[in-house]
């Protein structure tokens, strides 16, 4: 299961080195030291994760939640006493990487906030932001290590959107340089080069396309305080745009342009691009089996924007498709146990009563709307929107605001941003802007 369902989407281990030390395992049970104790329960916690309850007691012969219980306190019991806050040990770090990054997608997991700062702690003790060709370490090493730091990168950013923060790591403090796009079978333990990186698709190119992705987001969707730490250049709107197209251009050719989106992984690739970007939620059957390392990307930002856009211009025949995407999202949301929990779930709510309250006013006055053309992103108050600010309210109808309107039906809605906007990119941002190049390069037919 882990090599089906966790490796393709998640490389943090060599799968050929681990299989041959569970397969002897699996020949002398009497010999398993501590280090690979830990690393095989971590293994056994993510699989169970990926898996479907039926599917749990149909292998395991246990509910779901019994065998996570089951793994997850053996996985916690075995890293409390590896003295982990002192360990040099890369496997237990990959495994303790592995429990807080699957953990999310577990409702009695981890606190993924407050594991997240400690395995960066512990990343920087043991030097994971220096390259490895800067220590005299072995080129295999070299490779684990850089996968590793680029997890935990991502994990990192990842904890900081959930929690309305910055990222603790600055990108002027490490020089790990990105895993060499290569198949495990071109790495051994024992080899004395550097890989030869492939042109093309390998096994990393998942991977390899969510490090770059998410390390062009920390330039672009943090503080001004984040950019001037990391010495970034504090973009404006029309800059960001610049930026995101040559972004974009440049995945396009190194980890796209090879890709069968036949192949279900290969689609799941491109799709993530813009998952990073956006954080949508994909629902897509030919790659079901991946979509668990996504659960937890709500899109917050999209749902936000749709209610917003809602709350102005609630009637129309085009807008009912938007109502009923934005109920179907909702919806599937709120029936989470742990929904509530989130302090971002209330500006939904809010929102969602807003443009139900301006839908039912313009049903009984319809004079009160005027769909006006204006710049998508000129209004002051889509600034409250991303992430939202608890107890602002936002305006129900055009006499109170002059806002974007769905002016001949949601195309309209999602007009690039133009320069000289007070536009704020967030991740709703993105996805309007990149609504409009899929209609134009007709990328969505291609690829989603």
């Amino acid at each position: 299961m882990y090599l089906e369902r966790v490796d393709p989407v998640l490389k943090i281990i060599h799968a050929p080195t681990v299989q041959r030390d569970i397969m002897g395992f699996i020949r002398d049970k009497s010999h398993l030291g501590p280090t690979r104790h830990i690393l095989f329960f971590a293994l056994y916690y993510t699989s169970v994760i990926t898996i479907s309850e039926e599917e749990c007691g149909e292998e395991l012969q246990h509910s779901k939640g019994e065998a996570l219980k089951r793994f997850r306190d053996e996985l916690e019991r075995s890293l409390e006493r590896s003295d982990l806050l002192n360990t040099s040990d890369i496997a237990i770090l990959q495994a303790f990487v592995l429990y807080i990054v699957c953990g999310r997608c577990d409702k009695q997991g981890p606190d993924t906030k407050r594991l997240t700062e400690v395995a960066v702690k512990i990343a920087f003790q043991n030097e994971l932001h220096r390259d490895g060709l800067e220590l005299d370490i072995s080129p295999f090493e070299v490779e684990i290590r850089r996968r590793l730091w680029w997890q935990i990168c991502i994990l990192d950013v990842r904890t900081a959107e959930d929690n309305g923060s910055d990222p603790l790591i600055l990108s002027t403090s490490f020089t790990t340089r990105f895993p060499s796009n290569v198949n495990d079978a071109s790495l051994h333990p024992d080899m004395s080069e550097m890989p030869q990186a492939t042109l093309g698709r390998t096994e990393m190119s998942f991977t390899l396309a969510r490090f770059e992705g998410s390390n062009f987001a920390r330039r672009i969707v943090f503080s001004e305080k984040f950019c001037q730490e990391n010495s970034h250049e504090i973009l404006t709107a029309s800059e960001k745009c610049v930026a995101i197209n040559g972004f974009r251009e440049q995945i396009e050719q190194q980890h796209l342009s090879d890709l069968d989106k036949s192949i279900p992984l290969d689609f799941i690739t491109a799709a993530s691009i813009r998952l990073i970007l956006v954080k949508l939620k994909l629902t897509y059957e030919k790659g079901k089996q991946w979509l668990w390392l996504f659960q937890t990307y709500l899109e917050w930002d999209a749902l936000s924007y749709l209610f917003i856009n809602l709350s102005l211009v609630p009637v129309g025949d085009d807008v009912n498709l938007a109502w009923s995407a934005a109920s179907d999202i909702y919806e599937y949301w709120k029936n989470r146990s742990d929904m509530f929990l989130d302090r971002r779930w209330g500006n939904i709510e809010e929102l969602r009563f807003q443009a139900l309250h301006a839908r039912n006013l313009v049903q009984r006055e319809p004079s009160v709307f005027v769909a006006t053309p204006v710049d998508a992103c000129d209004s002051d108050h889509l600034d409250l929107i991303a992430l939202g600010s608890p107890g602002q309210r936002v305006p129900a109808t055009q006499s109170e605001v002059t806002s974007p309107m769905l002016q001949g039906g949601i195309t309209q809605s999602l007009e690039v941003p133009s320069a000289g906007t007070g536009c704020q990119w967030s991740a709703g941002i993105f996805e309007r802007y990149f609504e409009v190049l899929d209609s134009e390069h007709d990328l969505r037919n291609s690829w989603l």
